[in-house]
């Protein structure tokens, strides 16, 4: 199992690894890309996301600090955004997909932000408040295994965003499929 350091300039490099449709929008004046039925136009906006989203998974499988990584998904919302705000009909469900991802990364942010600011954390262990706020969600949707430490109750902060990557590179997966 990996285990993080909680301090700000902590690095986490996870050792698990996941391996990697519509109608065309009449209002377009895009040409339509043929074999998936979405525009040219929003078929790049959408990979040119998906794209900035796997910067965030090559980062943190090769070591990325809590800083870094809550700046790095910080700029992926900013283009998250811009294509929620033009996209269309036809990238609904890439877009459903795309954002999934986006807020698993986001919410493994807050995890790690939590762990380090609160200091509701040991040698990588979350308990007290992050474990209270975040338990529940942790263990039923993304399967985390609850653990005991110095006979206290936690999860360890690498176990919980290592899962919650996951997700995150599952979504993206989704998304990409359904550009091809």
């Amino acid at each position: 199992m990996l285990l993080l350091s909680c301090s700000a300039g902590s690095s986490v490099n996870p050792s698990s690894s996941v391996n990697p449709s519509s109608s065309v929008n009449p209002s377009s004046s895009v040409n339509p890309d043929s074999t998936s039925g979405i525009d040219t136009e929003s078929k790049e906006a959408a990979q040119a996301v998906i794209d900035k989203l796997y910067e965030i998974d090559s980062k943190v499988k090769s070591g990325i600090n809590v800083t870094n990584y809550s700046t790095v998904v910080a700029d992926a919302a900013v283009q998250v955004d811009k294509l929620e705000r033009q996209q269309s009909t036809v990238l609904k469900s890439v877009f459903a997909d795309i954002k999934s991802a986006y807020e698993h990364y986001g919410y493994a942010k807050d995890v790690w932000n939590c762990s380090v600011t609160n200091e509701a954390s040991n040698n990588g262990f979350i308990f007290g408040i992050c474990y209270r706020t975040y338990k529940d969600v942790l263990i039923k949707e993304y399967g985390v295994v609850e653990d005991v430490f110095p006979a206290q109750n936690g999860i360890f902060v690498s176990s919980a965003v290592s899962k919650i990557w996951e997700k995150a590179r599952t979504s993206l997966q989704s998304a990409e499929k359904a550009l091809d």
